[in-house]
């Protein structure tokens, strides 16, 4: 699935059919598609959200150089306006991604989990 932020092309995936959402932020060179072996798993408790990062997956990043928090914030709340609190996870690259977005607004989460941090 995609949506339009600012001048790029998000693309995103969502798993499971849970009440509490998961955001999963993947690593260097992989995709959103990484984690979809996790609705197997907790998909019943989980809406698993994924996002292919920036310069990854399908998604076309045509803006500037920085991806910042508020620039993941902004595209959460298209996808899934009102979705916190959430569950953020982040495996490698996007464990520092995580940590950046948790700095920031650490009254949207409830739970942080890093997976191979960078």
């Amino acid at each position: 699935m995609f949506i339009q932020y600012n001048n790029s092309k998000i693309s995103y995936q969502m798993y499971g059919k849970g009440e509490k959402l998961l955001l999963c932020l993947h690593g260097f060179g992989e995709s959103g598609n990484s984690f979809s072996f996790l609705e197997k798993f907790i998909g019943n408790q989980y809406n698993i959200l994924t996002i292919d990062l920036p310069f990854h997956g399908d998604t076309a990043w045509n803006e500037d150089l920085n991806f910042t928090p508020e620039d993941l914030n902004a595209i959460i709340q298209l996808i899934k306006p009102n979705a916190y609190p959430f569950t953020l996870l982040g495996y490698s690259m996007g464990g520092r991604i995580a940590l950046h977005f948790y700095e920031k607004y650490p009254t949207l989460i409830n739970q942080v989990i890093l997976i191979a941090p960078d």
